[in-house]
């Protein structure tokens, strides 16, 4: 019985290392040209979706980022094929089969989670390969209704920044399954490295998380009142471990709840929860002339029109821009300004300060990578970016869910 039900396979990309035989004037030797038109089969189990790609080219790249979820346990022989098959479309002549190029994972559940795998064909007239990421699917898709048939319109905030590491990454897990799946990736050398959680209206939570490659001890608590994580933060501290990472929510009117993650360090860190905005920035001015620089912020009200602000900072020297309750339209301006000044955004934090009215507090490090961000992403949508960013050399490093419904 494999860990995972259900496998997401994704084919993320294709390298095309010559497209077709091209050949002189009126084709002679080859296909006149320089380009073609491959009609593509992708094929996971016994799944099957085929796409047509015009203008390929030799040695191009061609962004893929098609999903398959598979049921292991109703796979009949212990393997888990995925294949890319297909022809090339000629105009003046019969169509030329593109070879099969197949990879086979032997038993069906020997995958690494997030590793991206790669499998070669050749032939007289054409070469390429092709990559593909799977993932454990055990998850409940978060725009569909849930338990009580109310539909939430989740929707995502995320940057990504370069890497080459496998990333898993789930949405919408149970905390059981959270617990089992971040166990199995730690004995694969994977650390937890962000989450969320959320309340469905059935009244149970879900959660969202990231991993990122590796081997420390990485302490993790789930659901605890601020005086007990208070405590736990001042044990990890004197034990060599820093927070790196927290989310707080409310079970009930006035009872908060903290998720954190903690991972090794020997720096101050410098960390508040439930101050003022006001607050909040006279501690930061502090906090900067004695070269600490804010990297993680988070707010919630705790009555109407009454916002609270808990954040963290670690040692810096650099100028590090924040904003606070901006519109998007003014943060898209802002990003685009900083951009260009060197500085690249490395945290937000959006929410309703009125329906259908959203505000957003942002923090930027210098930087000079491209750093794709994307606001109020449809589940679909994020999910398929984030495939189209894996295979073009991003990770997600940051995200943020919101239910506008």
């Amino acid at each position: 019985m494999p860990i995972c039900k259900m496998a997401r396979v994704t084919i993320l990309s294709i390298s095309v290392g010559k497209s077709e035989q091209y050949g002189g004037f009126w084709g002679i030797g080859g296909e006149p040209g320089n380009s073609a038109e491959w009609n593509l089969a992708f094929t996971v189990a016994d799944q099957q979706k085929v796409k047509r790609f015009d203008g390929i080219v030799d040695d191009s790249i061609i962004a893929i980022s098609i999903p398959f979820v598979v049921d292991l346990n109703s796979i009949g022989e212990d393997q888990l094929r995925v294949s890319v098959s297909g022809e090339e479309i000629d105009g003046s002549s019969a169509n030329d089969v593109i070879p099969m190029a197949e990879y086979i994972i032997t038993p069906k559940d020997n995958w690494v989670e997030g590793k991206t795998y790669t499998a070669n064909a050749y032939s007289e007239n054409f070469s390429y390969s092709f990559d593909f990421r799977v993932e454990c699917a055990d998850l409940r898709e978060s725009e569909q209704p849930l338990a009580d048939n109310k539909p939430m319109l989740l929707r995502y905030d995320g940057i990504w920044t370069p890497g080459n590491d496998g990333r898993p990454i789930v949405w919408g897990w149970t905390f059981e399954d959270l617990k089992k799946r971040n166990e199995h990736l730690f004995a694969k050398g994977y650390r937890l490295a962000h989450q969320e959680s959320y309340k469905v209206n059935s009244g149970g939570r879900l959660y969202n998380a990231i991993w990122t490659p590796g081997n420390d001890g990485r302490p993790i608590v789930w659901g605890w009142a601020l005086e007990d994580l208070k405590k736990k933060n001042g044990e990890c501290f004197n034990s060599g471990f820093r927070m790196s990472h927290m989310h707080s929510y409310e079970i009930a009117p006035g009872e908060r709840r903290y998720d954190a993650i903690w991972t090794p360090g020997n720096d101050g860190r410098p960390i508040v929860w439930g101050w003022t905005l006001e607050d909040l920035r006279k501690k930061n001015d502090q906090l900067y002339t004695q070269g600490m620089r804010m990297f993680l912020q988070q707010s919630y009200e705790v009555a109407r029109g009454q916002r609270r602000y808990d954040a963290i900072w670690v040692p810096g020297n650099d100028g590090r821009p924040i904003v606070w309750g901006w519109t998007l339209e003014d943060l898209k301006k802002k990003n685009a300004e900083l951009f260009g000044s060197g500085f690249r955004m490395s945290h937000m934090h959006s929410y309703d300060v009125a329906p259908g009215q959203r505000r957003y507090d942002a923090i930027w490090t210098p930087g000079n990578d491209e750093r794709p961000i994307v606001w109020g992403d449809t589940f679909g949508d994020f999910q398929k970016k984030n495939g189209e960013l894996y295979a073009a050399g991003m990770r997600l490093s940051f995200q943020h869910m919101y239910d506008i419904a």
